[in-house]
């Protein structure tokens, strides 16, 4: 669960922003988002086309990491397993009211 990272993007027009959601900690999910790249139709600012470009392949590469992680198959059967019997709780009884209890006698 904690190294599942999920990629996404916002397109607006020729701007891309880059999103990440993922589960550090395995109970709270955090969701961030970087700062908008730009598409530049021109090829002198092709520079600045290629870093969205690279942005969109780091973000593939994770995409196939967590796909390789979701799909792994070896330890599915543990986990099958463990969500089948969860842990069980300890059993105790909670009495419908609580006795009153007795003062004792001073001599």
């Amino acid at each position: 669960m904690r190294k599942i990272n999920i990629p996404g993007f916002i397109h607006a027009g020729a701007n891309l922003i880059k999103t990440n959601l993922d589960c550090p900690k395995g109970y709270v999910c955090r969701y961030m988002r970087e700062a908008p790249l730009e598409i530049y139709a021109d090829v002198k600012q092709f520079s600045r086309t290629l870093d969205a470009l690279v942005s969109i392949i780091y973000a593939k590469l994770k995409i196939l990491n967590t796909m390789e992680i979701v799909n792994y198959t070896t330890n599915s059967s543990d986990n099958l397993k463990r969500w089948k019997n969860p842990r069980r709780a300890e059993k105790f009884d909670i009495p419908d009211c609580h006795y009153t209890p007795k003062k004792r006698k001073v001599v």
